[in-house]
């Protein structure tokens, strides 16, 4: 089952100011949130339920 990867207007903008090379990793980091959207690490409190993935020197949430 492949899941869908949603980017908030921001997001979108902020993606295309990355360089080359982290924008790639970013990229191959989200068709792996398409593919299994648990991967990462679990964030409790005001974000329970939700996963942050670490793609240096950034973070998807």
């Amino acid at each position: 089952m492949t899941y869908h990867v949603h980017l908030l207007p921001g997001a979108k903008k902020e993606l295309t100011k990355l360089p080359m090379n982290i924008y790639g990793r970013v990229q191959k980091a989200f068709a792996a949130l398409a593919v299994d959207p648990y991967i990462g690490k679990k964030l409790h409190g005001e974000y329970e339920g939700q996963y942050t993935l670490r793609v240096w020197p950034y973070r998807i949430i």
